[in-house]
């Protein structure tokens, strides 16, 4: 009886096949499990599953080289999710139906009915919040309603800052999109601005994947005045009151009112730029301030009386800005004397009394204060008695 040879070459057993695909299924499940852990939770997880292995086993030993690569890859796979999460998005093509926002728009009315419709609305202020907006939706909606749509190239190579699209049937934002196409963007755009914040809605034609983006600030002007007078004037002389309108906002003025109050001891004589008095008030129209710009508003007048004179002006523009200044101004007087000498005896005998008639009159319009009058007498007079509102003093020639 002839004896068959056996193969040196093992082959092996369906129970070990088996047990080497659980173990693999085993370890992509665990895998699987883990792969959102962090770092040190893997690396942990590898020192304590790693097997040992044994001299005389030197299967063992391949499955344990082979364990502790698969670590090693879910390790690096969980390590770098996060950093191909924060790449960007690359888009090549635009009008694929799965993804697409809605159908292609073939005109700004288009947008319209879509962005207006009710049964996107919901889809629609998702995407708008999710956007950044912080205005008020029905300025959203007035916007779409009214605003003009413009048409846009948006030229290869251009980084968008978000995109909306549809993951089965549902609206989602993708976060900063770089445009890879071979040919730019065709797409529709409108601004509008809602509690002093300006936004942009840009639409492209091929798949009406719109988004909304932040532009900044409502560029405002920003109204000053300023008051300009003498410190102080003389009464009967002109007294020129200047006023500076200035706009240091980033935005024109389209009209703005300069009103300035007239004392009531004052009287408008003139003013510069079209003033006009108007109830107690010089009224200057100013338009088309810009920003940077300044305007010199003057007006001259004339004071009945002494004293402090108040003079406030306010300003207010055609989008309520106001501003308000104020200055003061002396009307000082000026005292004028009138000296007159009367004798009341004429002639007088040699030897006899005469008696003369001071009189001090003050013409102007200031007090007179700390007066002294001083009376030389001629050769061969000499001095009696003096009366007057205060007390009279003889001096000598020598003193």
């Amino acid at each position: 009886m002839r004896r068959r040879r056996r193969n040196p070459r093992k082959r092996p057993s369906p129970i070990s096949s088996t047990c080497s695909k659980s173990r693999r299924t085993r370890s992509a499940s665990v895998g699987r499990h883990h792969r959102n852990k962090p770092a040190e939770t893997l690396r942990q997880f590898c020192r304590h599953n790693a097997v040992v292995p044994s001299a005389n086993n030197p299967g063992q030993r391949m499955r344990t080289n082979r364990t502790s690569m698969i670590l090693m890859l879910i390790a690096l796979t969980a390590l770098t999710e996060p950093a191909l999460q924060a790449q960007e998005h690359r888009a090549t093509r635009l009008g694929n139906p799965a993804t697409r926002f809605a159908a292609p728009l073939q005109t700004p009315d288009d947008l319209r009915k879509l962005l207006g419709s009710e049964l996107f609305r919901n889809d629609v202020e998702f995407v708008v919040r999710e956007c950044g907006f912080q205005g008020e939706m029905p300025a959203f909606h007035r916007a779409v309603a009214e605003a003009y749509i413009l048409p846009l190239r948006i030229p290869v190579g251009t980084r968008l800052p978000a995109m909306s699209s549809r993951r089965k049937g549902k609206p989602v934002l993708l976060r900063d999109v770089l445009w890879a196409g071979k040919k730019p963007i065709d797409a529709y755009e409108f601004r509008f601005s809602s509690l002093g914040e300006q936004y942009r809605v840009v639409a492209p034609r091929a798949c009406a994947n719109f988004w909304v983006e932040h532009l900044g600030a409502v560029p405002r002007a920003s109204l000053t005045l300023r008051c300009e007078s003498p410190s102080s004037v003389t009464l009967g002389r002109p007294a020129n009151v200047c006023l500076v309108l200035s706009n240091t906002g980033d935005a024109a003025e389209p009209r703005a009112t300069v009103s300035l109050a007239i004392p009531a001891t004052m009287s408008l004589t003139a003013a510069t730029g079209g003033g006009e008095e108007s109830a107690g008030d010089v009224v200057w129209e100013i338009h088309n301030l810009g920003p940077g710009e300044s305007r010199q508003l003057c007006a001259t007048f004339d004071a009945s009386q002494t004293g402090m004179q108040a003079l406030a002006a306010t300003v207010r523009g055609g989008r309520g800005i106001t501003a308000q200044t104020r200055c003061e101004m002396l009307v000082a007087g000026v005292p004028a004397v009138l000296l007159e000498v009367v004798d009341l005896d004429d002639p007088v005998a040699v030897g006899g009394t005469a008696t003369y008639e001071i009189t001090v009159v003050n013409q102007g319009s200031a007090a007179l204060t700390r007066l002294t009058l001083n009376c030389r007498l001629a050769d061969g007079q000499s001095f009696l008695a003096g009366s007057g509102t205060t007390a009279v003093l003889a001096q000598d020639r020598e003193g």
